[in-house]
């Protein structure tokens, strides 16, 4: 009977020795599970920031795209504008010269 209990205690002690090293087994595995969604999640932080980085310039390159399209279309009307007065001056030079040529020949016409 002494025998007995004492295997049973040596079994007890070696269960208990047991349960201690399978509880230390989990708390190591539980801090490398946390370490590696701590990494997990710097990881997801940088790439939502690089996602968000991006869409930023994407906005600022399409707001400078508009903005560049803007100042063409003013620099466009105004070469159009430009243009227009070139084409009436030209125009009235020649229509000047039209009416300086009929003028001549009808008041002098010897000339």
């Amino acid at each position: 009977m002494v025998e007995l209990r004492l295997e049973l205690g040596n079994s007890l002690a070696s269960l208990d020795k047991r349960t201690e090293l399978i509880a230390q087994d989990l708390m190591a595995l539980r801090r490398e599970m946390n370490e590696r969604f701590d990494r997990l999640n710097e990881r997801f932080d940088q790439l939502s920031q690089q996602i968000t980085n991006s869409r930023d310039e994407t906005r600022r390159e399409n707001s400078d795209l508009r903005q560049d399209s803007r100042e063409q279309r003013q620099q466009m009307q105004v070469f159009r504008t430009n243009t227009q007065r070139q084409l009436w001056v030209i125009v009235l030079v020649v229509a000047a010269a039209i009416v300086t040529g009929v003028v001549k020949l009808v008041f002098f016409p010897t000339s």
